[in-house]
């Protein structure tokens, strides 16, 4: 107590004195510490109060994601529907029967599309499938639609426009490398600063 406090100091008689020790109460002691605590709790307070915040806009606006996904689902069918029909009437056509055929893929990638499109926001459902026959399907559905060429450039810059034949030698021995796969479907020709050429395979 007297290491905490400063004794107060009482003459008696005869130039004596008498100290008198004392200390806060613990009443004193807590009130001290009450604005800290009060503004921690504040600072909790408004710290949960954001998240909650946060967390009721994110949900409010998934649901606006949802909806607006069924709803292209939706507006979807009706096209779907049409072609689905068209393609029917082109199988008793005298169409050719590859060009039905790859029309009637791009229909059934539609639809797929528009399902997943319907499903989103809904609980998942898992399926065992075959990697390797899903990869299949996806480079037979792309190898008609996606070109097989190679577009090969060379950049020049700066001083390097002076020597564009060492440009054409590095085409050069490209082609030499790939002449076993490939071939030329468009000789080099400049474009700007750049020289390019064409391969398409074998």
């Amino acid at each position: 107590m007297k290491a905490s406090r400063a004794p107060i100091e009482i003459p008696v008689f005869d130039g004596e004195k008498q100290y008198i020790y004392f200390e806060h109460s613990i009443l004193i002691d807590m009130l001290a510490y009450y604005p800290y605590m009060q503004l921690s709790i504040i600072g909790l307070f408004v710290v949960i109060s954001y998240f909650a915040f946060s967390s009721s806009r994110n949900a409010e606006q998934n649901q606006v994601w949802v909806g607006m996904s069924k709803e292209t689902a939706h507006q979807l069918g009706t096209p779907l529907s049409s072609l689905m029909g068209w393609v029917e009437y082109l199988k008793t056509s005298k169409v050719d029967a590859s060009v039905v055929e790859e029309i009637s893929k791009d229909v059934s990638r539609l639809e797929t599309i528009a399902d997943r499109f319907s499903k989103i926001g809904s609980d998942p459902k898992f399926e065992s499938v075959s990697v390797m026959k899903v990869i299949d399907q996806i480079i037979s559905y792309l190898r008609l639609r996606i070109s097989d060429k190679v577009k090969i450039t060379v950049m020049y810059r700066g001083r390097e426009m002076a020597r564009q034949d060492m440009g054409v030698d590095t085409l050069n021995r490209v082609v030499d490398i790939l002449d076993d796969f490939a071939e030329i479907d468009k000789q080099a020709n400049m474009e700007g600063r750049r020289l390019s050429l064409i391969l398409s395979p074998k």
